[in-house]
């Protein structure tokens, strides 16, 4: 009896270090997953010589303004990670368009950008003038993103300002 006590209690240590194992190769290869999707968690894009300032606001979550509500937005499909998301939002979509922008949510498994407005900003043509492969006009949220909500494998985006770069203001200030 005493061999099977020694056996089984073995057997029950093995399969609890394989377990521990096993979850700390999961949680490894989930933190790099998290790295290559959010390489840069402050991305930078700029555009004509404005500096847009974006910060990560969570991770698995989407973005929502002071009332809970997501954001109607324009997506972009196939697009690397969060910080080329950041680049599409910018710099793929008109002027008025990324003058209106409010964040973005980025899906990590699925590689999809969403660039965030206040509801009312899309119209029917927003896709074939900026790019989108689909746009959702569905949602309600307006004014600065102030939360987020649940959302696996998503992480929220917040512009958080834009400035003239050095250059930009330079040479207007050159002009007076």
């Amino acid at each position: 009896m005493n061999m099977f006590k020694s056996t089984l209690f073995l057997m029950m240590a093995a399969s609890a270090n394989a377990h521990t194992l096993l979850r700390n190769f999961a949680d490894e290869a989930e933190s790099l997953q998290a790295t290559q999707c959010v390489p840069d968690d402050r991305p930078r894009p700029v555009r004509d010589g404005v500096r847009f300032r974006f910060n990560l606001q969570n991770s698995d979550s989407l973005c929502v303004d002071s009332k809970s509500n997501l954001y109607e937005y324009g997506q972009y499909n196939g697009v690397a990670d969060a910080s080329d998301c950041a680049e599409a939002c910018v710099n793929e979509v008109t002027s008025s368009m990324a003058a209106q922008l409010r964040g973005y949510d980025y899906g990590c498994n699925d590689r999809v950008c969403r660039c965030l407005y206040d509801a009312g900003t899309l119209d029917n043509r927003s896709s074939s003038r900026n790019g989108f492969n689909r746009t959702n006009r569905n949602y309600v949220g307006t004014g600065s993103i102030t939360g987020t909500t649940r959302k696996n494998t998503y992480v929220c985006f917040k512009l958080v300002g834009a400035e003239l770069e050095e250059e930009a203001l330079d040479l207007l200030l050159g002009m007076n």
